[in-house]
């Protein structure tokens, strides 16, 4: 009985596989799961098809089930199969803003064998990823890298430029840290979302409040972070305190800290005070795997009759393949306010997850010569993260903080998890619980929690976003008291993308409490709510793209005691209706970019000014190799915050303007640069003229010294607290007035010389040098002649590291000796390569690299009638060949329609097709065309098909 049982449970076994067997007779899939894919770059796939049923199939490519882009070889409408016969279809495609639209990307495909003997053989579909390599996604640039707060009235002006580099757009909040206790940063960082391409420029204004006890140097970190807390882009910014709002960092390659160098900088303001600067940086590889990255930052600087001196931003980090630790300066993604002096270590316990343990001081400067040192909160903390195939992120994180300073405890517990539900959908959660006491009082208990969600379905034709987030009042993170909600959908009008409409609604609420804090530390309650609604249409055609976004926007403010300026209980509404226009042309070296946001704004309960009123912001910037300009406009308030710098002001004005040069010399060892600035704060009444010069020379064996020079002008109106009197006596203390009493000019003047060497290997190890050189090719022969002239702004890439080649076309490269190395640009500007770079650094080598310009070749083959032959031939994967008077041969293949596209340099071809040994002949043979920039006709060859000859006799 039991080897009766064995059998029929055998027999099961088998009948079940062979059903599993039966049920996807017909089977399709990729040859390659996943590519790693360039920008700019072709790539290739195969499908399988195999029919292992015993009847004749027929297939169709099912569009609507399929998520393919529009590729330059395609699949057939229809797959014939016989009994037992498998086919291979090529798939070919570009990688560009029009393919790609994520980093990790799925292709599907799907077959529909709806007229196939028997549907129920066939598989639902097949899918393979791309994975983009050189994607360079969001970046922050600053004007300059250093500002200098004015001795006048403890402010500064910071101007924040965000790019998308990428192919997709992106979305996220600004976050600032180590901004220290009774700086304000006032600004945008608000949630915003750039498309591929685009460019915003963000004003940002850095003060001290009144009577608030100034602190010294300091870094912020500008960070953009999306609705789930990852980093995007980072950004750092000092701020110093002895000198005016302006500095010309932004053209000093001293300040730049690069990889293995030293540098000593003296500076001098207004012929009285003084200070040095030493920094030193590096990275070293240590053991032949393990590295060594080190940075030191002091500064010894007089002020106020004393010698101070300031260690910050230093610290010494090694890592091997399996453990690594951090001491001296710790900064981290995370929503807690982490950025100070202590330990770091890490230890990866399995192939993708790593642990760290972390103990640090909130306190930038690692040392303070100063006699004001204010403790700052001691942090503990630990994490475990964990990256899944997919870019799945999986973190748990634990945070305890202690201040001694404001007498607050905290404890922080924070997990995250994402989700791949299919190709077209993702879902990311997160949650995070806290306690927070002030241990001095012994108050309550406070217990805070957040949560979070993301949501994301993208198709060919519809993408849909959903993100969400909130808070409690009494949660300890950065995001404390926030409800966030944002619900956008962007339907694609044509197929490639170049014009598309969205619909967007969002809302953030914003109600923070906080524990009774020692200290001179208070925060008062508030609430800040503002709701945005809206349509959009984008228009992207070549390098030119346009957005128009009519919306809604309501607001709503209340303060308790913000400034003797406004009331005491502050409860504001405001509703408008705007217009942002968002407009750039980007070509080569050259980017124009201008944001206009018009709103009519027909309620404000605040009355400053009163409704209705019109007000205007405008972002402009125009960049060329050698000449510049940005400039910031504002009229009338845009947030209800703007209202509380007006004070008893009824006007809001804000200017920011000014041109900018750029000058090489002397094979680019010598730089020159001058740049002007206005500013004009309404509120204040404030007129900044700022001039900036800069130079910079490199000698040899790897010397460079700078100079610097800055002259400011800030001409202030100048304000006094009066009061209210009646026969000789004061009255109303409570409510001060400010009268105008006489304008107050200042001028500074700021003198730094510097000295930077470079010294050591870089990481890389590198020990040669490769200096390339490329030019217009315009014979297409391969030599430099003295009418070409040399290629500037051309992206090059070797090993994932990419530089910019200058005004001469040159760019150099740090590589290792005895190595091959691949050498490739971005065809971004219609540039390409007569052939492959591949270089063998057996020597240090200078290459001269001929470029041509590209252009589109389009073709078709189109099928001569032939009332002999039954059915129609598979004009798909037909191959066709373009040789140039050089003997160089270029090749593309037919999708299933017969069309094809060559993308050639410019040059005279002879275009053919191969027959030889094919059940088919071309008629017209051979066509000459010459690509000289202009348009051209489809070329069009006549195929004939020979799979079946008729003889006719006469008799």
């Amino acid at each position: 009985m039991m080897k009766g049982f064995a059998k029929t449970k055998i027999l099961l076994i088998i009948l079940l596989f062979s059903g599993l067997y039966s049920s996807a007779q017909v089977k399709y899939a990729f040859l390659r799961d996943t590519i790693s894919i360039q920008s700019e770059q072709t790539f290739m796939n195969f499908l399988n098809v195999s029919n292992e049923s015993s009847q004749r199939t027929v297939l169709y490519y099912d569009r609507s089930n399929s998520n393919l882009p529009k590729a330059l070889i395609g699949l057939p409408d229809s797959i014939v199969l016989q009994a037992g016969e498998a086919k291979k279809y090529p798939l070919k495609f570009l990688a560009n803003r029009q393919t790609i639209r994520r980093n990790l990307q799925s292709f599907m495909v799907s077959l529909n064998g709806v007229r196939s003997p028997d549907k129920s053989v066939m598989q639902s579909a097949a899918s393979f990823y791309t994975q983009l390599m050189d994607a360079e996604g969001l970046s922050i640039g600053l004007e300059q890298d250093e500002v200098y707060l004015s001795q006048l009235n403890d402010r500064a002006q910071v101007m924040v430029r965000l790019v998308n580099h990428g192919y997709v757009p992106l979305t996220f909040t600004l976050n600032l840290s180590g901004v220290p206790d009774g700086l304000e940063f006032t600004g945008q960082t608000m949630r915003m979302t750039l498309e591929p391409g685009e460019q915003q420029m963000l004003p940002f204004e850095a003060a001290y409040r009144t009577n608030f006890k100034r602190s010294e140097d300091f870094i912020v970190t500008i960070k953009a972070m999306d609705d789930l807390g990852n980093q995007l882009a980072v950004k750092t910014l000092k701020v110093f305190s002895i000198t005016s709002s302006r500095n010309l960092g932004q053209f000093s390659t001293l300040l730049s800290n690069p990889p293995n160098s030293i540098s000593l900088l003296y500076g001098n303001l207004n012929g009285s005070s003084d200070y040095f600067q030493l920094r030193t940086n590096g990275k070293t590889v240590v053991n032949g795997s393990s590295t060594l990255e080190y940075r030191l930052n002091m500064d010894r600087y007089s002020q106020q009759d004393s010698k101070i001196l300031n260690v910050y931003d230093s610290y010494l980090d090694y890592q091997t393949k399996t453990w690594g630790i951090k001491v001296g300066s710790i900064y981290e993604s995370s929503d807690f306010q982490l950025f100070g002096r202590g330990l770091k270590a890490n230890i990866q316990v399995a192939k993708s997850a790593v642990l760290s343990a972390m103990a640090l001081e909130n306190n930038y400067l690692l040392f303070n010569g100063n006699s004001f040192n204010r403790q700052g909160a001691r942090i503990i903390g630990a994490d475990y993260q964990e990256n899944s195939a997919g870019n799945n992120l999986r973190k748990i994180s634990y945070i305890y903080s202690n201040d001694r300073y404001t007498g607050l405890n905290a404890h922080q517990i924070g997990m995250r998890s994402d989700f791949i539900i299919s190709a077209q959908e993702k879902l990311a959660l997160q949650a995070a619980y806290t306690i927070e006491q002030n241990f001095i009082r012994n108050t309550k208990a406070q217990q805070g929690a957040s949560g979070g969600i993301n949501y994301q379905r993208q198709t060919d034709d519809i993408n849909i976003s959903f993100n969400s987030y909130y808070s409690t009042p009494y949660f300890t993170g950065l995001q404390r008291g926030l409800f966030f909600g944002d619900l956008r959908t962007d339907w694609k009008l044509d197929r490639d993308g170049y014009k598309s409409l969205y619909a967007f609604g969002n809302a953030m609420i914003n109600r923070p409490k906080f524990q009774p804090q020692e200290g001179t530390l208070m925060f008062r309650d508030f609430k800040n709510a503002i709701y945005n609604y809206g349509l959009g249409y984008q228009l992207r055609k070549g390098s030119f793209h346009t957005n128009f976004s009519p919306y809604l926007m309501r607001q709503s403010l209340q303060t308790s005691g913000y400034e003797y300026k406004n009331p005491e209980n502050t409860d504001w509404d405001a509703s408008s209706i705007r217009m942002k226009v968002l407009t750039g042309y980007t070509r080569g070296l050259y980017n124009v970019s201008a944001n206009f946001d018009y709103g009519y704004t027909y309620l404000n309960t605040s009355g400053n000014p009163m409704a209705p009123f019109h007000s205007l912001k405008i972002n402009a910037s125009y960049t060329m190799p050698l000449l510049g300009f940005t400039g910031t406009m504002q009229i009338n308030p845009y947030y209800l915050t703007d209202v509380l710098n007006i004070g008893n002001q009824t006007k809001y004005r804000m200017y920011n303007f000014g041109p900018n040069a750029r000058v090489y010399g002397w094979k680019q060892k010598l730089e020159l640069a001058l740049s002007a600035l206005y500013n004009y704060y309404g509120y204040t009444h404030n007129n900044n003229y700022t001039i900036n010069a800069f130079a910079k020379y490199e000698f040899r064996n790897n010397w460079i010294i700078t100079a610097e020079m800055q002259y400011a002008v800030n001409r202030q109106r100048i304000f006094r607290q009066e009061y209210a009197s009646a026969g000789g006596e004061r009255v109303d203390l409570e409510n001060p007035v400010e009268n105008y009493v006489h304008n107050f000019n200042v001028d500074y003047r700021q003198l730094r010389f510097g000295v930077q060497k470079k010294f050591g290997r870089s990481i890389n190890t590198a020990s040669r040098k490769l200096k390339l050189n490329y030019f217009e090719d315009h014979n297409g022969n391969g030599t430099k002649e003295d009418d070409e002239p040399y290629v500037s702004g051309l992206i090059v890439k070797i090993n994932g590291q990419s530089a910019q080649t200058d005004r001469k076309g040159h760019v150099e490269f740090g590589v290792e000796e005895k190595q091959r190395y691949v050498v490739r640009v971005n065809n971004t500007k219609g540039w390409s390569l007569q052939e492959p770079t591949i270089v063998f650094t057996d020597k240090n080598k200078s290459l001269q690299i001929p470029l041509v310009k590209t252009q589109a070749l389009q073709g078709k083959v189109i099928v001569k009638k032939n009332k002999y032959v039954d059915n129609s031939p598979v004009l798909a994967g037909i191959k066709v060949s373009a040789t140039d008077p050089f003997g160089r041969v270029h090749q593309t293949y037919t999708d299933e329609l017969g069309n094809f596209i060559f993308y050639l340099p410019r040059n005279k071809y002879m275009v053919f097709i191969e027959t030889k040994g094919l059940p088919f002949s071309i008629d017209n043979g051979a066509e000459e065309v010459t690509l000289k920039g202009t348009p051209l006709d489809i070329l069009t060859f006549i195929y004939t098909d020979e799979r079946r000859k008729v003889g006719v006799t006469h008799f």
